[in-house]
């Protein structure tokens, strides 16, 4: 039976092997689609020439039966792991074979246009519509070209392991980071003793433990790297993902700082443990990952005097009194009509009649925040508060106060907000930063309905603060196909250029990282953007994309929507 299975395969082999490649893998996508269905049915399909295709009469029999099955079905699945890193190999050869073919197109198009204005490197924006195709980013492309033909050049036994499925080229990647720093003749020997033994079972770190034994036995061990060491150090946040009021915080710092911060963290924990437990007892739970977030917080503000900043993107309507929306009213102390922020008038309250005028907005009462003054100063971008307009020298407080603070009372004049990069901040949190002696609020005023500001400048090429901070929170990302990169890092451009009139507001900016600014300027792609924000590419290759602000699903589409979205 074996010998019968091995020659229908190679049969088979023969047959595909002689079809044209697009067709070969096309089939080989066919195959694995077939046996995904066969393989999801509450039941295996065996198929009628297999010896498990037999059907059990006595309890003895099936129980037989089912042991064969468990068997073969183990077989398969380690199978299936081996498909599935030979796949994962494949597709890297593949990148970086299209990687070749784009430099190699580019270099002899600009030899052939030898006065072509456009700066760029062969081979630069290669990754850029294969990215946008498989739905990932640009680097990840890119790495998977550099990897791929890396490997295969530095690596060549790891590299034909990982395309029999006998080892991910994670694991390849992982190995030829940890060996970069040996001559040709150094790797090649080294790679040689761990393709004979056990080094590279098991995960990366695993791999990477065991290799960097290896060359401290050798005594090849890698230099240390501290230009390397000081890239990695960073603070940042981001949003979580599954919880919008919470915000993951990541430091990299240096290991003799860790283990102090350590240290201090656990200590104040332990110290807002016991106090807790000697105020509340066993009424209610005080997990210590909490207490460990609580001091943490504690031990920072506790040690800095800082004026806090809040960028706030406010949608506005207009009003004429305190609940009809269709007119503009002046701010306090202004003559001059501006939109009232939506959401940041107590609309039960009304509105205050302000000089002669008859309108305004509602008055603060005593030790509330002046909201207007928030506003006041919304085309230069910054209001601050001083000190004795909001209650007289309220402080922070530890961590525990704060997140004990009153619910919001009825008089709350904005409702919960949403800080891109940080989540979801309440209402009273901002009321208690607004007493804070020094905050400020960056704040700009966009239109409710349509999503764009209210205040641009469209006769200077730099966007203003207001601008600039407007498309970062309606786009909060690059908005090229596939690409996330977090707007702070990127360049804002003009859809229409400027030389070509295009306008420096909102409806003709959009956030582009500095390698998609380049494709989209010297690359062959092209981009229409609507009043709302929405995006058309067309890509070299004539691949028609569809990006929504601050969403990082690039959608294909075909060339018909795309005229329609842009008609």
């Amino acid at each position: 039976m074996e010998t019968t299975q091995r020659d229908d395969v190679a049969e088979v082999l023969a047959a595909v092997r002689a079809l044209p490649l697009e067709a070969r893998v096309e089939a080989w996508h066919a195959v694995g689609v077939e046996l995904f269905e066969v393989a999801s049915r509450p039941t295996i399909d065996w198929g009628e020439s297999s010896a498990l295709a037999v059907d059990a009469v006595t309890v003895d029999e099936e129980l037989a039966q089912l042991d064969a099955e468990r068997r073969a079905l183990e077989e398969l699945t380690v199978t299936a792991a081996y498909v599935s890193r030979s796949a994962d190999a494949t597709m890297h050869a593949f990148a970086a074979a299209h990687a070749r073919v784009v430099t190699r197109h580019d270099v002899l198009e600009v030899d052939q246009w030898e006065s072509d204005p456009r700066q760029f490197v062969p081979g630069e924006f290669a990754a850029d519509d294969l990215a946008a195709r498989l739905g990932v980013r640009v680097g990840t492309a890119e790495a998977w070209a550099e990897a791929g033909d890396a490997v295969r050049a530095s690596l060549p036994r790891m590299f034909v392991m990982a395309g029999a499925g006998e080892m991910r080229m994670t694991t390849c990647e992982t190995v030829l980071r940890e060996l970069e720093h040996l001559a040709p003749a150094e790797r090649e020997s080294v790679e040689g003793m761990l393709v004979s033994g056990r080094a590279l079972l098991g995960g990366s770190a695993a791999v990477k433990r065991r290799v960097r034994r290896l060359l401290a036995s050798l005594g090849l061990s890698a230099p240390a790297d501290e230009d390397a060491s000081e890239a990695l150090v960073e603070v940042s946040f981001r949003e979580h993902p599954d919880q919008p009021r919470l915000t993951q915080m990541t430091v990299v710092m240096d290991a003799d700082q860790a283990w102090q911060v350590q240290a201090a963290i656990d200590a104040r924990a332990r110290q807002l443990a016991q106090e807790h437990e000697r105020l509340h007892g066993g009424a209610t739970r005080y997990r210590m990952n909490r207490a460990r977030v609580d001091a943490f917080v504690d031990l920072l503000l506790g040690s800095v005097r800082f004026d806090p900043i809040v960028r706030l993107t406010v949608p506005v309507r207009c009003f004429e009194d305190g609940t009809t929306p269709g007119t503009t009213m002046p701010f306090a102390g202004q003559g001059s009509g501006m939109p009232v922020p939506f959401g940041a008038i107590d609309r039960s309250r009304g509105c205050s009649a302000q000089g002669g005028s008859g309108r305004g907005v509602a008055r603060p009462a005593a030790g509330q925040a002046p909201w207007g003054a928030l506003y006041r100063e919304a085309e230069d971008g910054v209001a601050p508060l001083a000190a004795g307009q909001v209650g007289d020298g309220v402080g922070i407080g530890t961590a525990g106060q704060r997140r004990a603070a009153t619910a919001p009372r009825s008089t709350t004049r904005v409702a919960d907000l949403h800080v891109p990069g940080v989540g979801v901040v309440s209402a009273a949190c901002v009321e208690r930063l607004a007493g804070t002696v020094g905050s400020a609020f960056t704040v700009a005023l966009v239109d409710e309905k349509r999503g764009v500001t209210r205040w641009t400048s469209r006769f200077t090429y730099r966007p203003s603060i207001t601008t600039r901070r407007f498309v970062e929170q309606r786009d909060e990302h690059c908005r090229f196909p596939g690409c996330m990169r977090p707007g702070e890092f990127c360049d804002a451009d003009h859809v229409v250029p400027y030389a070509d009139g295009g306008a420096t507001s909102g409806e003709n900016l959009q956030l582009l990282c500095r390698h998609h600014h380049r494709a989209k300027t010297f690359g062959g792609w092209a981009v229409v953007m609507r009043s709302d924000g929405v995006c058309v590419w067309n890509s070299p290759t004539g691949t028609w994309y569809r990006t929504d602000p601050a969403d990082t699903t690039a959608y294909e589409i075909t060339s018909r929507e795309g005229y329609a979205l842009i008609a």
